[in-house]
Parts: C-alpha cells; structure tokens; sequence
C-alpha cells in the first residue's frame, strides 16, 4: 500500500494556502463595494420616499431629508432646523463610508418638486469608489 510522501503533502498545502489567499483577496474588495451599492441604494429609496410623502400629503407636512458625514435623517417639516422631530428616522452609515454634497433636500407640494437640487455622495473609505445621488428641479432622483 502507497501512502503520500511529505513532499506531495506540502505541495497540496501550498497551493491550497494560495487558493485560500486569492479567495480572501477578492472577497475583501467585495464586502465594501457590496456595502457601498446597498447604503447608496438607500439614500435614493429614502429621497424617493420623502417626495411620496409629500406628494400624498402625509401629516400635512412637507417631507425632505438631511445629511451628515455619517447619517442621515428623514424628517417631516419645512426644513430640518423647523422639522417636527417626532417624524424623525435617523439611518447611521457603516463606518468606513462618508457622506458629502448636499445637507438638505426638502420636496414641495403638490408635485414633489425642490429647489436643492445637485448631488449626494457616498464614498467609501477603503476602496474611494463613490456613488453619486442626483436630484432635480423636478424631483427626479436618480443613482450614478
């Protein structure tokens, strides 16, 4: 009966550590750009559902959202500093992700209209891919 010698067993050994190191590689630049397009997604479902709320009138409020380096906040009121604070949703971004571009978008009644118009980027950190949120006169939000 033959066996393995000590030398096929390191070689098998080897590649396989090689194998696993290329795996984790790729996989560890997955993880942050994955996070990235998921909170990108995030913040144009949280400006679209803004505008709904407007547009349906919802606690007769306007409705608009307010960002920070690292949050982001959905509130009901004519801008954040006179919002009702009792409408607040409060989304904290994974560390490792910075927000910049605009603070506050505000949507109008009746058609969902706002004049804060320009982008929202969401950059992350270990790989300095962004993703860019715009928003037009009209309302319109769109993910780049």
């Amino acid at each position: 009966m033959r066996g393995f010698t000590l030398i096929e067993l390191v070689i098998v050994m080897a590649i396989l550590l090689i194998l696993f190191a290329v795996v984790g590689t790729i996989s560890s630049g997955m993880l942050p750009r994955n996070q990235l397009s998921i909170e990108g997604g995030l913040i144009q479902e949280t400006l679209r559902r803004a505008q709904a709320l407007t547009i349906a009138g919802k606690q007769d409020e306007l409705w608009g959202v307010h960002f920070t380096s690292s949050t982001m906040t959905l509130f009901g009121g004519t801008s954040y500093a006179m919002r009702d604070i009792d409408y607040d949703e409060l989304h904290s971004f994974p560390a490792g992700l910075t927000l910049g571009g605009l603070t506050d978008i505000v949507f109008s009644a009746p058609l969902g209209e706002t004049s804060n118009t320009g982008d929202v980027s969401l950059t992350s950190n270990s790989t300095s891919e962004i993703v860019t949120i715009s928003v037009n006169a009209s309302g319109l939000v769109s993910k780049e």
